[in-house]
């Protein structure tokens, strides 16, 4: 501690000279650049500055003052004209290996995430407008990269809309052409890293989730399409490792010693049963 206390912490230097706002889209609302200001300036005193001696009433009321900043934040993107057209316009065009693109992609992802927050209504014409602008052509680019880190962005962002909607996410798979998007998912969670397999594992889990398909039209197109073109590549891919992995020594010998006995059959299962004549 008092180590600790030689050091003398610049704080105010430090948001002066060192901390940099990046804007990927400008936003021409000066009260909302003021907003999101506020907003970092609020955590940095939360987790930085004072993490030691707030109590938890004060912790509480930094933390809902940040979240109803963020929610102010959000609407007031979602209700510029201009804002989500010239993102998703650079998005398009900016080039993939430029860190600006993994910006852009790191934006999409923080805005999906914080519209959590937002009111049943406000969330679904959010999303709603996100995929008029082209959301789900964009993560198909997305998930094609090479980038680690830009796909699991991508997967973070469709979790958020298979939260909120998932037959929008269902019907673009269903629709589009060569189901690029599909086919991407299923390669990444065969062959993807495995934070990454773990991710795309529950969006998986959620899109065949019969009990949120509400038509059955969606549900005989997508399980159609799922079961004809994707789950052998999945259950060849699980029956792969299977065989990889050695048996157990216990298992083994188990298994040989089931051999011997003839009339008793393999060691899982019973024998089985003779052929009639």
């Amino acid at each position: 501690d008092g180590a600790q206390q030689a050091v003398v912490q610049q704080h105010r230097a430090f948001l002066r000279d060192s901390v940099v706002f990046k804007e990927v889209v400008p936003i021409q609302d000066a009260t909302i650049r003021a907003k999101i200001h506020q907003t970092y300036r609020i955590g940095y005193l939360k987790d930085v500055i004072l993490p030691r001696v707030l109590d938890d009433a004060t912790f509480g009321t930094l933390t809902s003052i940040m979240l109803f900043n963020n929610v102010e934040v959000v609407l007031a993107l979602q209700n510029d004209p201009t804002f989500l057209r010239e993102l998703f316009a650079r998005l398009r065009s900016t080039p993939r290996a430029e860190p600006d693109w993994d910006d852009l992609v790191g934006f999409l992802q923080e805005l999906c995430s914080l519209a959590k927050h937002l009111q049943v209504q406000q969330r679904g014409q959010l999303f709603a407008a996100l995929v008029q602008h082209g959301l789900f052509h964009v993560l198909t680019d997305v998930l094609q990269t090479d980038s680690d880190t830009s796909q699991l962005k991508g997967a973070d962002v469709l979790m958020s809309t298979l939260h909120n909607d998932p037959s929008a996410l269902r019907a673009f798979l269903v629709k589009q052409e060569q189901h690029a998007l599909f086919s991407r998912i299923v390669q990444l969670f065969v062959e993807g890293e495995e934070g990454l397999q773990a991710q795309l594992f529950e969006l998986l889990k959620l899109m065949l989730d019969p009990e949120t398909m509400d038509q059955p039209v969606e549900k005989s197109g997508f399980l159609e399409l799922f079961y004809d073109a994707y789950v052998d590549r999945l259950v060849a891919s699980v029956s792969a490792g299977v065989r990889d992995e050695p048996p157990p020594a216990d298992a083994a010998a188990e298994g040989a010693g089931g051999g011997a006995r003839g009339g008793e059959g393999g060691a899982i299962g019973p024998a089985a049963p003779p052929k009639a004549a």
